[in-house]
């Protein structure tokens, strides 16, 4: 869907949340014979880590970075998953990486890996 600007929203977890609500709403209203109104993306914000304790949140005209947005980042995170399992799994899940300073998911890349432009002629 399009935002206010009149550029696509990005196919981002807060726009798709937002966009799967109206959908269900708006068909279950459909279904009853009545209208309902356009769909309004409301924005957020929005957050990412950068480090260790550390990441960066914008909302609005707010912008500020550190320990209290990496807190704020993993709570919303944690709020936004499905029961009460789940959260405690990701909650135990970080806490070990965090206190045995393990490292996420990593990208492995073969030792013949090179990239390959257009040209077939350089190619092995």
């Amino acid at each position: 869907m399009k935002g206010p600007d009149g550029n696509p929203l990005a196919g981002m977890a807060p726009a798709a949340l937002q966009q799967g609500r109206y959908v269900a709403r708006r068909i279950r209203a459909m279904a009853r014979g009545l209208s309902y109104p356009d769909f309004r993306f409301r924005d957020k914000g929005q957050m990412a880590t950068i480090g260790r304790r550390r990441a960066i949140l914008q909302s609005g005209r707010i912008k500020f970075g550190g320990f209290a947005p990496w807190m704020s980042w993993l709570l919303v995170h944690i709020y936004y998953l499905t029961g009460f399992r789940s959260r405690t799994f990701v909650v135990l899940q970080w806490a070990w990486s965090y206190f045995s300073y393990g490292r996420g998911a990593r990208l492995i890349v073969g030792k013949a890996w090179r990239f390959y432009g257009d040209d077939d002629s350089m190619r092995p």
